[in-house]
């Protein structure tokens, strides 16, 4: 008699990972069977990514497959910067906002906000961090201004 094949009980677990459904074509498994995969979520928090620099890094980061990151995660605050870089983003690389990467209004030196950001797209593994003010002519004209943006901002990051 020949032996069935069974499979365990799968759960799907509720945690931050990506489940990829795929179907199998294989001499032990029904056509109608599917293999779950359990792909470890890795995200990429980017802050200041709609500045210059940093949205040519995530044009760079989603065209060249975004190098192991399940999900890039933009930050910004956009006082020096558009949303409209967003849509730009999508049309140079072909991909779509809310999809392969996200954006968050959020000004890094609320920590509640900063908080929730982690929260929601935990585990973050790492984060590039192009946020902060550079004019010059600005910066020595309002330098508590800047230090507070740039270095409060990074110190909450931290």
């Amino acid at each position: 008699m020949k032996k069935r094949f069974t499979r365990p009980r799968l759960e799907l677990l509720r945690s931050n990972s990506l489940k990829i459904l795929r179907k199998i074509k294989s001499s032990c498994l029904n056509t109608n069977d599917y293999l779950i995969i359990m792909v470890e979520s890795k995200t990429l928090l980017v802050t200041g990514g709609s500045g210059y620099i940093g949205s040519h890094t995530m044009v760079e980061l989603l065209a060249g497959g975004m190098y192991g990151f399940t999900r890039i995660v933009i930050v910004d605050n956009l006082e020096n910067s558009s949303n409209k870089v967003l849509d730009r983003i999508a049309e140079i690389t072909g991909t779509q906002l809310n999809n392969q990467f996200y954006f968050e209004e959020v000004d890094l030196r609320n920590k509640e906000a900063l908080d929730c950001v982690f929260t929601k797209y935990e585990p973050v593994h790492s984060v590039i961090h192009f946020a902060g003010l550079k004019a010059v002519g600005v910066s020595v004209s309002q330098p508590l201004y800047y230090y507070e943006n740039n270095v409060g901002g990074t110190v909450t990051l931290l």
